[in-house]
C-alpha cells in the first residue's frame, strides 16, 4: 500500500509520496491529506529506463534549441531539479454488447469534363478526384476491448498526452521496490466512465466502418448494455522540473521515462531580442552612414564603390533584422504556448 498522502491547495494534485517537499507539479507547499476511504493501490507500472543523467542530458539538448532563451530555461538550477514522478491512468477491459448507428464514408472518385477554350475552338479534358460517399449503417456490437487507456485525471491539461510518444507494457506494481512520488487519480472508475465511453465509441466507430469497408465513419450512435469493466490503474514515468520566465510565468518541461523525449514550452527572453534588435540598428546606423560617406568619396575615387555598396547592404540586412528579431520571438512564445496556434 503506498502512503504518505499530500495535498497541494495551489494546483489541486493529491500525490502520494515519503516525506515532504514542494509540489512536483507547481512548486507550491503540499499538505498533509487524511487517506482516502477506499484503499488505492495501483495494479500496473511502467519502469523507467531512462536515469537522470540521460534526462538532464536531453532536457539541455531540447532547451538549446532557443535562440534567446528565458534565463529560467538554460539554467544549470533547471536540469539539476528534474525529479522521477508517476503519472496515473486507467487501464480498461469493457465488453462491448449493443446497438450502434452511423454514417460510413466510402472513397469513390468523380469524373468530370472541364471545357477550355483554346485556339478558336472548345476543348474537354477529363479530370478525377476522390471524393467521400456518406450512407447510413445500423448494426450489433458484440467485442470484447481489453487494454483501453483513459485518463486518471481532470486537469485541464493532459500531462500523459503531452509526452507524445507512447509507454511500453507494464508489470505488476510492488510497493517494496518502488520509488518516486505518485500523482494519484481525481475521480474513481465509477466517475471516470465517460471518458472510458468516448474511448470506446472511437474503437466501436473504427471497427463498424471497417466491417462494412468504410474508409472511415461520423456521427456515431451507440447504446451499450452495462457489461461487467475491469479497471487498474497503471503508473507512468517521467521526469519532472520547472523554470520561471522573465515575466514570472512558471512552466513545467518533462521528459519521458522511457523514450527520454523532452516537452514543455521554451520560452523565448524577449527583453535579450530587445537588446540584439537594438546592437542590429545601431549597427545598421553605422553601416549606412559608413557607406554613404564612402560612396560620395567614390565619385571620386571609383574603387571606393565597391565598398560603399558592401557597407549599404550589411546596413540592410543589419536593420531588417533588428525589425523582424522582436516579432520572431514573440511568435516562437506564442506557439511554445499553444503548439496548435498557426
Amino acid at each position: 500500500m503506498i502512503g504518505g498522502w499530500r495535498a497541494c491547495d495551489a494546483c489541486g494534485a493529491t500525490w502520494a509520496l515519503a516525506g515532504d517537499g514542494p509540489c512536483p507539479l507547481c512548486g507550491e507547499p503540499l499538505q498533509a491529506m487524511d487517506p482516502p476511504l477506499r484503499p488505492l493501490e495501483p495494479e500496473l507500472v511502467v519502469p523507467a529506463t531512462v536515469d537522470g543523467a540521460e534526462a538532464r542530458r536531453r532536457l539541455l539538448a531540447f532547451t538549446g534549441q532557443v535562440a534567446f532563451p528565458s534565463g529560467g530555461l538554460v539554467s544549470d538550477n533547471t536540469s539539476q531539479r528534474l525529479s522521477l514522478v508517476f503519472l496515473p491512468r486507467w487501464v480498461v477491459d469493457i465488453r462491448a454488447r449493443g446497438t450502434f448507428r452511423l454514417d460510413a464514408g466510402f472513397e469513390v472518385e468523380v469524373r468530370s469534363t472541364v471545357e477550355t477554350w483554346s485556339l478558336g475552338r472548345w476543348v474537354g479534358q477529363q479530370t478525377s478526384e476522390p471524393r467521400l460517399h456518406w450512407e447510413p449503417r445500423v448494426g450489433r456490437v458484440q467485442r470484447d476491448y481489453e487494454a483501453m487507456l483513459v485518463p486518471a485525471r481532470t486537469d485541464t491539461h493532459d500531462l500523459v498526452g503531452a509526452l507524445g510518444d507512447p509507454f511500453p507494457a507494464p508489470v505488476p506494481f510492488d510497493p517494496t521496490t518502488h520509488a518516486g512520488p505518485v500523482l494519484l487519480p481525481d475521480r474513481d472508475p465509477e466517475e471516470r466512465w465517460p471518458a472510458a465511453y468516448d474511448a470506446l465509441r472511437e474503437l466501436v466507430a473504427r471497427d463498424a466502418a471497417a466491417a462494412c469497408g468504410a474508409v472511415t465513419s461520423r456521427a456515431l450512435d451507440l447504446d451499450v448494455d452495462e457489461g461487467p469493466a475491469s479497471w487498474a490503474w497503471e503508473l507512468l514515468p517521467v521526469w519532472i522540473t520547472r523554470y520561471r520566465d522573465e515575466e514570472g510565468g512558471q512552466h513545467l518541461l518533462m521528459v519521458h521515462g522511457t523514450t527520454g523525449r523532452a516537452v514543455g514550452p521554451r520560452m523565448a527572453s524577449a527583453s535579450a531580442a530587445a537588446a540584439h534588435a537594438r546592437t542590429a540598428s545601431l549597427l545598421a546606423a553605422g553601416l549606412g552612414a559608413t557607406g554613404t560617406l564612402v560612396g560620395l568619396l567614390g565619385v571620386v575615387i571609383w574603387v571606393l564603390l565597391p565598398v560603399s555598396a558592401l557597407c549599404l547592404i550589411g546596413a540592410l540586412v543589419a536593420g531588417a533584422r533588428a525589425l523582424v528579431l522582436p516579432h520572431r520571438v514573440a511568435t516562437w512564445n506564442r506557439r511554445e504556448l499553444d503548439p496548435e496556434e498557426p
